[in-house]
């Protein structure tokens, strides 16, 4: 291909031809000789259609040959075109052929300046004033604009059939899948009846677990009142009553409508800080009638992420008050010194004499106070101090559980007076964790017996060695 191109180049060099191939939608193909005085390209968008490159006389007298090469199916040659007045006219030869296997059609259209015709044709000549032109030029126009619309008509055709065809295979698929849904409604509504049956004996289960639990926040004497994340009341027990003034009725009221019973008792101030997530709130007050009541504010939980209300629960405390009552009672009436540890060491609570004895030493306030204090991080808190840190490490091993029981004698002197104690430590194993009961005895007078004996069997032994008779036991 390339060495015959080469050679049509040459000849229509020799020759001085021009000419260019159309193809069947007289789209310019390949030209062949200096066309370029005759084609231009048109500022827009690009395009090889030959009727929008050739100057208008040409494109003009193109169309009607290509018309006439329609019906006749002959060679169409036509001379005298004027391109330019200051040049010489242009000869148009129009030529078909019938190329491939398929016979595809084509076209060859020479181009000759000068008046004599190219051979193999009987030359014609194009007729045309200014009215021509103008119909011309409006029969292109309107041919373009039919063009495009026809174009875009068959376009939209083309989607249409397209967009049909798909409609009718989702109809089809449709049908058939509502087919498929009208046997798994059928399913569907069989599994229903039996879940509908399911679900009446789980209401029946539910209303029955639900008078239980009425039946047992109310046996329990706890009061129980439900809040949700508005403060309005969604639900309470009659031992709540003890607290507030509500009724039946005040479900779904705010909280802070609400009076109190109680003086003092801040509860809405209370639930919006736990509603806030500063963890529960617990406080003890007394209410007129002289009885203790525990007020503890719990945040409500679900199992979606936040609070979604609180739970205030009011618990009679009385008599664990005054069972609390009675043991300070009886711690203050033991005469040694006594303080009860918790498991990290901290005193939790003294007798009326651990505090005296506190005082009398002009011990620290920490000391004095006792409760909150703690007691072996204070022993340990002095190496200088041997004793202190005995103690320290033999009530940590009793905290953790390595021994039972912890006993130390040590000297407590004061200005004007000798005094020993003795520090007994037992551990409280009926807890969970365990805790430990500290006393501290007073040994003096013990002490000073022994002292005294033991200083009068030196003299007696001094005496023997000095030659003086046994004495009697």
């Amino acid at each position: 291909d390339g060495l015959l191109e080469h050679v049509f180049q040459e000849l229509t060099d020799v020759l001085q031809l021009r000419c260019v191939v159309l193809d069947a939608d007289y789209q310019l193909i390949h030209t062949f000789g200096d066309v370029s005085s005759l084609l231009k390209v048109q500022p827009g968008r690009s395009t090889l259609e030959i009727f929008k490159l050739l100057p208008r006389p040409l494109s003009t007298a193109l169309r009607a040959a290509l018309g006439r090469i329609a019906k006749e199916h002959r060679d169409i040659l036509y001379e005298g075109i004027e391109v330019d007045p200051d040049q010489p006219t242009v000869t148009l030869h129009v030529r078909p052929l019938d190329v491939g296997p398929d016979r595809n059609r084509a076209y060859v259209i020479f181009f000759q300046s000068g008046p004599k015709p190219l051979h193999g044709g009987v030359a014609d000549t194009l007729q045309h004033d200014e009215s021509t032109s103008l119909r011309l030029s409006q029969l292109e126009h309107e041919l373009q604009y039919t063009k495009e619309n026809l174009q875009a008509t068959i376009e939209e055709l083309e989607t249409s059939n397209e967009e049909l065809q798909a409609t009718n295979e989702e109809l089809l698929a449709s049908n058939e899948e509502l087919q498929s849904t009208n046997e798994e409604l059928q399913s569907v509504n069989e599994e229903l009846q039996t879940v509908n049956a399911e679900y009446q004996e789980k209401i029946a289960e539910l209303i029955s677990l639900n008078n239980d639990i009425e039946n047992l926040l109310r046996t329990t004497g706890v009061g129980t009142l439900f809040v949700d994340g508005s403060l309005r009341i969604r639900k309470f027990t009659d031992a709540a009553l003890r607290l507030l003034n509500v009724m039946p009725q005040d479900i779904g009221r705010p909280l802070e409508h609400i009076a109190a019973k109680i003086a003092g008792v801040d509860l809405v101030s209370m639930c919006r800080r736990v509603m806030t997530g500063k963890g529960a709130e617990s406080h003890e007050v007394q209410a007129p009638d002289g009885s203790h009541l525990h007020v503890k504010v719990l945040p409500y939980l679900t199992g979606e992420t936040g609070v979604h209300g609180v739970i205030v629960s009011v618990i009679d405390v009385t008599e664990v008050k005054r069972g609390e009552e009675r043991l300070q009672h009886i711690l203050d009436s033991i005469p040694s010194s006594v303080a009860v540890l918790g498991p990290d060491g901290v005193i939790v609570q003294t007798n009326a004499e651990w505090v005296r004895f506190a005082r009398a030493n002009d011990a620290t306030p920490a000391l004095m106070a006792g409760i909150g204090l703690n007691y072996v991080a204070t022993c340990m808190a002095a190496p200088d101090d041997p004793i202190a840190q005995a103690t320290g490490r033999g009530l940590r091993e009793l905290l953790a559980g390595k021994r039972d029981r912890f006993e130390l004698q040590y000297p407590c002197h004061s200005p004007d007076k000798k005094r020993f104690f003795q520090l007994q430590a037992t551990a409280l194993t009926d807890t969970v964790p365990r805790g430990a009961l500290v006393q501290h005895f007073d040994i003096s007078a013990q002490a000073l017996r022994l002292e005294q004996l033991t200083a009068w069997v030196e003299s007696v032994q001094a005496l023997q060695l000095d030659g003086v008779p046994d004495l009697p036991e």
